[in-house]
């Protein structure tokens, strides 16, 4: 038995494979793989962000999560992954302890943001 997954659609060419004898065994081999992508892609959105983070504070003298939104990370990511990230940033570069800063208002509604928070690496996400 074999299955496989598309993430970014047919077309794009990249898959995640699973195998094995039985339905129940190629979909074990399946989640596995794919928590290895996933690992493997969270890395790399980290570093990315990273380095977005210290771009961002660099030019506008803070970040904010709107901006990380412009560079192409969606809000799941920025939460899922910002204070890593910002962890990261400040390991990369001087002039840290990094951080995100949630903006309120419209911006913030858009991203489904109810308070004003802020993401460093020294707070636990979601609080």
């Amino acid at each position: 038995m074999r299955g496989v997954l598309y993430p970014q659609g047919i077309a794009a060419g990249h898959c995640i494979h699973g195998r094995g004898p039985g339905f129940a065994e190629a979909l074990d081999d399946l989640r596995g793989n794919w928590a290895q992508a996933r690992s493997l892609a969270d890395q790399n959105s980290i570093r990315r962000m990273a380095l977005a983070i210290i771009e961002i504070t660099g030019d506008q003298g803070e970040c904010a999560d709107a901006a990380l939104r412009g560079a192409g990370f969606d809000q799941g990511q920025i939460e899922r992954l910002g204070a890593l990230a910002c962890s990261e940033a400040t390991r990369l570069a001087a002039g840290g302890p990094f951080r995100i800063i949630a903006l309120t208002g419209a911006n913030a509604q858009a991203a489904g943001l109810p308070v004003p928070a802020v993401i460093t690496h020294e707070t636990p996400l979601g609080g």
